[in-house]
């Protein structure tokens, strides 16, 4: 997958969430900080649809107005929690 970056993600933010942004303030860099969070996919149905899907909010404002995300790994990696390692056996060839 040349030419392709490892994430993309697509933003939507209403105007309420810039809104509470405003309100909270900035930090000490002079920065406002809005936080998105992910969760997998279970609903996605072919490779066009997003890996991860989720929401966008100021941070600290857990009832406040929020937007949503979506997220797509260009890795080739499954969005699917790791297996844990199997212990070894006597079968192993090294």
């Amino acid at each position: 997958m040349a030419n392709q970056p490892l994430y993309k993600a697509d933003i939507q933010i209403p105007a309420d969430v810039f809104r509470e942004a405003k309100e909270a303030g900035p930090n000490d860099k002079g920065l406002y900080t809005i936080t998105a969070s992910f969760w997998n996919n279970d609903r996605r149905q072919n490779d066009r649809q997003p890996n991860f899907t989720g929401q966008v909010q100021v941070k600290g404002r857990r009832d406040g107005a929020k937007g949503y995300c979506s997220m797509w790994d260009n890795t080739g990696g499954s969005s699917a929690p790791a297996a844990a390692a199997s212990a070894s056996s006597d079968t192993d060839l090294f």
